[in-house]
């Protein structure tokens, strides 16, 4: 942010080559509202500065998402998201929202099953 700090609760973000930056709450809730509207670029840089999955969000691979959280890729769908494997929320209710083939390889990946 051209030399001057972020307010109190936001912290700088800083675009891989240095040409940008943007403050950015590292809270989990606003984290997960701002980061959703970055693009690809910031987003990384943000979930590496706050060190915080992005969710909902595409993801290339792991280094996209941070533990406990794993990219799950659908190649013919050219869509990748980062998947808690173990969260009850997910598997209970937002894994029926998801596509068909990224799912089976969620499925696959974590040994879970989506609830019908």
């Amino acid at each position: 942010t051209a030399g001057i700090p972020c307010p109190t609760g936001l912290t700088c973000v800083l675009h891989h080559d240095k040409t940008f930056s943007q403050c950015v709450p590292c809270q989990p809730r606003r984290f997960g509202q701002v980061c959703q509207q970055m693009d690809d670029f910031m987003r990384y840089a943000a979930v590496h500065t706050c060190n915080r999955t992005c969710p909902d969000t595409k993801c290339y691979n792991k280094n996209w998402c941070i533990f406990p959280y794993r990219c799950i890729i659908d190649v013919e769908e050219s869509w990748g998201q980062c998947i808690h494997c173990r969260s009850k929320k997910f598997w209970g209710n937002s894994c029926h929202s998801m596509q068909e083939g990224l799912m089976e390889r969620a499925e696959k990946v974590c040994h879970r099953k989506c609830r019908e």
